[in-house]
């Protein structure tokens, strides 16, 4: 136990630089009068992008640099990824008057599902979340199901409030005194 305790105490400190850094970056924008609760999701579009960029310049766009600059260009990707993400949370929050939590919490939920969609459509394996089969294969398909499994839902609710309904107005009110 006492061996472990300073492994993972080192693997925390290291996980917990990204998480510091971002709450830096809070600090900054709250300052200009601008709360960012979308700050996972600017961090994972923003992890997603460097590799992404790096990946497609490298092998499909053929682009030939020096492998010491790899890293500096998914750096900027990310960074630029970043930057647009958090300009158009601004745009959404300054000029179009929205909620700036409620585009903060959109731009998470965007982010997770680009994110794992994202890496299985461009590398072709399970990210951190899996996508159906259906969503990947026909658009469709999805459509039906989620329908019928809704539309079953919706008529299960309506029949037990129904019931409910139909059985507390045979029920005489049992009122002592």
């Amino acid at each position: 136990m006492i061996d472990i305790l300073p492994l993972l105490l080192t693997q925390a400190l290291l996980a917990a630089v990204p998480i510091l850094l971002a709450s830096l970056g809070e600090i900054l924008t709250e300052r200009s009068g601008v709360v960012n609760i979308g700050l996972e999701g600017i961090m994972l579009l923003g992890a997603l992008m460097g590799p992404l960029a790096v990946d497609y310049l490298h092998n499909k766009a053929g682009l030939h640099l020096p492998d010491t600059w790899w890293p500096l260009v998914a750096m900027l990707a990310a960074a630029l990824t970043g930057a647009l993400i958090g300009l158009l949370h601004g745009y959404i929050s300054a000029y179009l008057a929205g909620d700036q939590i409620i585009s903060g919490v959109a731009i998470n939920l965007f982010a997770a599902g680009a994110v794992a969609y994202g890496i299985q459509a461009y590398w072709g394996v399970a990210g951190y979340k899996q996508v159906p089969e259906w969503a990947k294969t026909d658009p469709h398909l999805g459509r039906r199901v989620r329908l019928r499994g809704c539309r079953r839902h919706v008529v299960h609710t309506l029949q037990v409030q129904t019931r409910h309904n139909h059985q507390s107005m045979r029920r005489r009110p049992r009122i002592r005194i």
